[in-house]
């Protein structure tokens, strides 16, 4: 219980429903809190543990608030690492909400395909795909042509 009370003491209660850690808080805005007996650990880990009990195994605790100093439990939901990085803001999230590709086309059904490349999957639209595609075998075709007609030239000579 002496842990708990060390832990109240750097919560402030704010009127958005967020309580905001005042204690240390490392290079990503995320509290920092000593319990169990280990170095150190992030206190919102330690307020869902507190309130609501184990985080269950392969999951990890996402901010419903965005908030990553907030460490209210009814702010706190244990989700997949995928659920947590698809809810956020970063450029992964960003891709996966788009419905249409940089030329407008939609990013959906007969039109949508996955690629795997060494880092992951990707969808790509297929219309855009299919023009790179003829766009290269035309390139393709001209150096081909440029080729053989230097070396009809050269054998001439």
């Amino acid at each position: 219980m002496e842990q708990h009370k060390r832990f109240l003491k750097k919560v402030i209660k704010n009127k958005n429903g967020c309580w905001e850690w005042t204690g240390s808080k490392n290079l990503k805005g995320y509290g920092q809190f000593y319990f169990n007996n280990k170095k150190s650990g992030r206190a919102h880990r330690y307020s869902y543990i507190f309130y609501k009990g184990e985080i269950p195994t392969n999951l990890t605790i996402d901010h419903l608030c965005n908030n990553k100093a907030c460490v209210n439990p009814k702010h706190l939901e244990a989700v997949t690492i995928k659920e947590n990085v698809l809810r956020s803001n970063g450029i992964s999230a960003q891709n996966a909400r788009k419905t249409q590709c940089s030329m407008g086309h939609a990013l959906l059904g007969s039109n949508l395909v996955l690629r795997k490349y060494n880092k992951g999957i990707f969808r790509v639209c297929r219309e855009c795909a299919y023009k790179r595609t003829r766009e290269w075998k035309k390139k393709v075709r001209t150096l081909s042509d440029l080729k053989t007609a230097l070396n009809s030239l050269i054998e001439k000579k």
